[in-house]
């Protein structure tokens, strides 16, 4: 198995996540640095997020970035900082122990650039990446890189890909790759397609919709309705 596997989780991106970790051809500005650093291009003013995340087993942790288009680029930074405190730690007999100081702590920090060609139906993008992995026993820190592309045909359809924690030491960050699509039938349905292969484990092939309610019926700003689900490969 190999290290680092919350690399896994699409932290910094809630439409990701609500599209069952599905998106590498939708995601766009500030949420797209830990997917596809390619859909920060698509930012055409200064962005900046936050965003908390509350994961299974008392996982949880922050996710900041920041986007900033600079001439026909855009450059961005994300930090992100989870753990898990208060074990329940036992010895060898099974009794309690004082378990205060073992903590677990994952993080990362990014900086991107990436760019739109061709009126912006082509965009690539690259990051790099200082992870850490800190399990209380070892710490490991690693710097990765990502790349992405997306590319546009037409305004219904798009394709991405995106190559994440490359370069890494071997067996201590764990990598992803994720190939998919995307079709709009109309402003208000989209369909998400995605499979994802990891260097620890069978890939996963996935999709997911999203539903966008007219402005003009609800006055008040975009609401959207989106679910998502994804399988491992050779699952019945």
């Amino acid at each position: 198995v190999d290290g680092a596997a919350f690399l896994k989780i699409p932290t910094g991106s809630p439409r990701v996540q609500a599209l069952g970790n599905n998106g590498v051809s939708l995601v766009e500005g500030g949420e797209a640095m830990n997917v596809n650093p390619a859909g920060i291009a698509s930012a055409q003013m200064r962005e900046a997020s936050f965003s908390y995340l509350s994961w299974i087993q008392d996982y949880s942790g922050q996710y900041m970035s920041y986007v900033h288009p600079i001439g026909q680029s855009v450059i961005g930074v994300n930090l992100a900082y989870y753990g898990i405190k208060d074990f329940d730690v036992r010895d060898a007999e099974g009794k309690p122990q004082y378990g205060e100081d073992v903590k677990v702590r994952n993080g990362y920090a990014s900086l991107s650039i990436a760019k739109g060609f061709f009126m912006e139906k082509f965009l690539v993008g690259v990051s790099a990446k200082e992870v850490l992995e800190d399990n209380y026993t070892t710490e490991y820190k690693n710097l990765v890189f990502d790349l992405g592309a997306v590319l546009r045909l037409g305004r219904k359809l798009s394709l991405g890909w995106s190559g994440q924690n490359m370069s890494g030491k071997k067996h201590q960050v764990v990598k992803v790759t994720r190939l998919g699509g995307a079709f709009a039938f109309n402003p208000f349905v989209t369909l998400a397609l995605e499979q994802k292969t990891y260097s620890d484990r069978k890939g996963r092939l996935g999709g997911g919709v999203e539903l966008n309610l007219p402005e003009e019926l609800l006055q008040v700003g975009r609401v959207s309705l989106r679910a998502g689900y994804s399988r491992r490969l050779g699952e019945c």
